[in-house]
């Protein structure tokens, strides 16, 4: 139904929509189901077979952090003694807004998140 208005009509909509959104107005009924009013996004383009890539933020929401997970795959990997082997594995891509934060506290958050999933042990003893 809102394609089917004129062309003008919704332009001028949506530039009203984007004013609302930029001064932090929006209603309710906008919000809600708005996928963008997060505060991180994750995509699992791996479950159709896609490499993870750095996403792009949008200026629409307020969504500062962007995940990408990719498919599963085999790399190699190098033990300590110099031998290689196959293992499986899946990239990871983040997209983060400094301006929400700078780069130095978004690198240690991650870094705390990757100790967690070496050791979720770790968790449980907070």
């Amino acid at each position: 139904m809102l394609m089917k208005l004129p062309r003008f009509i919704l332009r001028l909509l949506f530039a009203f929509l984007r004013w609302m959104d930029f001064y932090f107005n929006m209603p309710r009924a906008f919000t809600d189901v708005d996928p963008l009013r997060c505060s991180v996004y994750v995509a699992n383009l791996g479950s159709i077979g896609i490499e993870a890539p750095f996403h792009h933020l949008f200026e629409w929401g307020n969504c500062s952090v962007f995940i990408a997970i990719g498919k599963i795959g085999y790399k190699p990997v190098a033990l300590e003694d110099g031998t290689l082997f196959a293992r499986r594995m899946v990239e990871v891509k983040v997209t983060l807004d400094e301006r929400i934060a700078d780069g130095f506290y978004f690198a240690r958050s991650l870094e705390l998140m990757e100790s967690y999933l070496k050791n979720p042990e770790s968790i449980e003893n907070m």
